[in-house]
């Protein structure tokens, strides 16, 4: 029992040194109203030496193409456009349909008729 005692109050000790420690790195002397230094325009460059070439990061302010394209609204403006097509084609064949049945009904009772007449002359 004495000896957690004895630990505890040992790692007191050492958190209370560790805070004065902390303390006298923030101390007033150390803080300054001036801004720091600003860095010269050279060092504002960034170049990467790799086997005697140069490589220049790309700028920053200057957008990527591909972070400019809006992939979600272009999936969905295609899907819409794919469907609106499919629509299309099925009212396409629909009409297709109806216009053969319409046809195929008239030639027959075309066809029906003029056999009925050549029957009746005979």
């Amino acid at each position: 029992m004495q000896n957690g005692v004895a630990e505890k109050v040992e790692m007191e000790r050492t958190v209370n040194v560790e805070v004065d420690m902390v303390d006298d790195m923030i101390s007033d002397d150390n803080i300054t109203d001036q801004p720091p230094p600003s860095l010269p325009e050279e060092a504002m460059e960034v170049n990467v030496q790799v086997d005697n070439d140069t490589i220049e990061l790309p700028d920053p302010q200057k957008k990527c193409i591909f972070n400019l394209i809006d992939y979600k609204n272009l999936i969905r403006n295609l899907l819409s456009s794919v469907l609106l097509l499919l629509l299309l084609l099925l009212l396409l064949l629909v009409l297709l349909l109806v216009s053969v049945t319409s046809v195929y009904r008239i030639l027959s009772t075309i066809f029906i008729q003029i056999i009925h007449r050549r029957i009746m002359i005979i």
